[in-house]
């Protein structure tokens, strides 16, 4: 079945009009337990990392961080309390971020050696249907944005979601 290109509203939106202004980023020398950290109390599953200067040189994410883990020496014991209650069910009570405390591996494991350091960046003019695209065609959750070469905001694949759920018609 041949499809008609059909314009929808959403395609016609830029990054700019749907990106997060208000980033969480994590300098490439803080740890990857404080990256972790960082990661849960937000609630996100990725975030730029940046250098002193504020520059974008790469970004973790969660999968970065479990593969690292999985590479990582079984240094503590890993058994259902740390993921359950006593009666089996999760412990809804306990703080989003404690156990980044059973963290495994070496503390002082920075960053820049757990994150991807491709950056693949976007300019606020950009189309959300060529953002879209770049994000499928490469396989990614997120893209920094850029006005110019200074960073200026992130467009994740919920953004994306959202402009088309919320988009007339």
């Amino acid at each position: 079945m041949k499809r008609t290109a059909e314009r929808s509203p959403w395609s016609e939106l830029e990054v700019r009009d749907v990106m997060k202004k208000d980033v969480v980023t994590v300098d490439a020398a803080a740890t990857a337990r404080d990256a972790l950290r960082l990661l849960a109390d937000h609630r996100i599953s990725g975030m730029p990392v940046v250098d002193g200067a504020g520059a974008v040189v790469g970004v973790v994410s969660m999968r970065d961080l479990c593969e690292f883990l999985a590479e990582q020496p079984d240094e503590v014991e890993r058994t259902s309390s740390h993921y359950a209650s006593e009666d089996g069910d999760e412990d809804e009570d306990e703080e989003a971020g404690s156990w980044v405390d059973v963290f495994p591996g070496d503390a002082d494991t920075e960053v820049q050696s757990v994150m991807s350091p491709e950056v693949v960046a976007v300019s606020t003019d950009t189309s959300l249907r060529a953002a879209a695209e770049l994000m499928v065609d490469r396989g990614l959750h997120r893209l920094i944005v850029r006005d110019g070469r200074r960073f200026v905001g992130l467009l994740t694949a919920t953004d994306l979601l959202r402009a088309i759920v919320k988009a007339p018609g």
